[in-house]
C-alpha cells in the first residue's frame, strides 16, 4: 500500500527586523496565588494588578520610588524596601477574587493594606511583589544573554 504524504503546514518566513506589535504590553496581569505550604498547589485565588508600564504602576514608581546607587545597588535599607515594595503592590493591585469566610473581601486600598500588612496574610503581599519584579524582569535572563 503506499504511504500518503502528510503536506507541513507552510510557515512564513519572518520578515527582517522585529514587529513590536506581536508584544505589546497588557494594562493588567492576573497572578494566580500558590499556597505558601506547598508551592506545587496553585490556589482558586486570583490577584489582578496594573502590568509595569501600564499608567497606574508608572504612578506608583514615582510616588514610591526605589533608591539606588550609581553603581545600580539599592541605595535603601531592607525595612525602606520593604516598605516601599509593599506601598507600591497595594498602588498597583486593581482586582481581587479572595473572600473573608464566604463572603467576597473588598478590594480597597485600606483592605489591601490589611491583607499585604498582616503577619498572617503578608505572603499574599510577598506573592505580588514577586510577580511585580518577575513582569518587569528584573528576575530574569533572556536566553543568549551571559
Amino acid at each position: 500500500m503506499p504511504r500518503t504524504r502528510t503536506p507541513k503546514p507552510l510557515i512564513p518566513k519572518p520578515t527582517a527586523g522585529f514587529d513590536i506589535n506581536t508584544r505589546l504590553m497588557n494594562e493588567t496581569a492576573v497572578i494566580q496565588l500558590v499556597d505558601p505550604l506547598n508551592a506545587d498547589c496553585l490556589l482558586d485565588a486570583h490577584i489582578t494588578i496594573a502590568a509595569p508600564n501600564s499608567p497606574e504602576a508608572r504612578a506608583a514608581d514615582e510616588a514610591f520610588p526605589f533608591k539606588f546607587t550609581t553603581d545600580g545597588k539599592p541605595d535603601m535599607t531592607p525595612a525602606e524596601f520593604e516598605a516601599v515594595s509593599t506601598e507600591h503592590a497595594i498602588a498597583v493591585t486593581k482586582a481581587w477574587d479572595l473572600l473573608d469566610g464566604t463572603a467576597p473581601l473588598p478590594c480597597t486600598p485600606e483592605t489591601v493594606r490589611r491583607v499585604y500588612t498582616n503577619p498572617q496574610t503578608r505572603w499574599i503581599g510577598g506573592q505580588v511583589r514577586s510577580k511585580q519584579l518577575s513582569l518587569a524582569g528584573f528576575f530574569t535572563t533572556p536566553k543568549g544573554n551571559s
